[in-house]
């Protein structure tokens, strides 16, 4: 009858176990390769199996710039700029300018880029893109709405001045409505069609002057100074602020004047215009 083994037996044999894994896990003991047997020329002629060939065969994919990529690739451009994501639509147009250059799609790109700057108010920086397109590609399809979208950002960074004949109707020069206001606190107001701020600003003024002028007479020389200088201060302010609000005047004139330009150039036809029309 065998006796059951001692505590020494027990230890040993768990001590072997954990060397055993410790040199199986850091790759000590090597691992048991079953050899292949080559094939045979039988087996190499037999045809595959079925059941191991891919679901669906590889798709043929267009070349970089293939008609149908480039088609495809304008058209996500398009969707995101006409969904108003101009920070996605910018960067799409910049993956694909890098990823292909010398292209024949990359006018197209850059003309949206033009675009995405001007319908965001940038037209400094679209007007750069412009004037890059058309002297790197001046005979492309592209080169005729570069050129349209080019006079519509000279009309809106180049404004005619309040004062020239171009200008809108209805615009009043900073420096007349500063004159005005300097014989008559808030008369520059009034040529902005502002008749209450004028009211205001004239009464307050009078009241500054006439409580100045009885504190004098009152024998209060402190009061009658400070009052004195808070009619200088506001005079000053409502001269400052009458050729402010001629300029907000006429910028609002102005965007009037444009919006009606840009529609009659086509300008929001050119914005929603397609790529691939080009």
């Amino acid at each position: 009858m065998a006796l059951p083994p001692g505590p020494a037996q027990q230890f040993c044999r768990a001590a072997a176990l954990v060397l055993l894994l410790v040199l199986a896990s850091g790759g000590l003991i090597p691992p048991v390769v079953q050899a292949v047997p080559p094939r045979s020329a039988a087996e190499d002629l037999r045809p595959p199996d079925p059941l191991a060939l891919p679901l669906l065969p590889p798709q043929p994919q267009p070349a970089a710039g293939g008609k149908g990529s480039g088609d495809r690739d304008l058209q996500f451009v398009e969707s995101l700029y006409r969904a108003g994501d101009s920070f996605r639509a910018e960067s799409e147009i910049l993956r694909l300018l890098h990823r292909r250059p010398g292209d024949p799609l990359g006018p197209r790109l850059e003309l949206a880029r033009a675009k995405l700057y001007h319908r965001a108010g940038r037209y400094g920086e679209s007007r750069l893109l412009l004037l890059s397109l058309l002297d790197r590609h001046p005979g492309s399809q592209a080169a005729p709405p570069a050129r349209q979208l080019l006079e519509l950002g000279r009309m809106r960074l180049e404004p005619p001045a309040p004062d020239s004949p171009a200008a809108p109707p209805g615009s009043i020069s900073p420096q007349r409505a500063v004159r005005h206001s300097t014989f008559v606190p808030g008369a520059g107001f009034m040529l902005t069609g502002q008749p209450g701020k004028a009211a205001l600003t004239l009464g307050l003024n009078l009241a500054f002057l006439g409580g100045a002028w009885w504190a004098l007479q009152s024998g209060l020389p402190g009061p009658a100074l400070m009052l004195a200088l808070m009619d200088v201060s506001l005079y000053q302010g409502q001269r400052n602020a009458a050729r402010e609000a001629a300029l907000r005047h006429n910028e609002r004139l102005l965007g009037v004047y444009l919006e009606k330009r840009g529609m009659e150039s086509g300008e929001r036809e050119l914005l929603s215009q397609a790529l691939l029309e080009y």
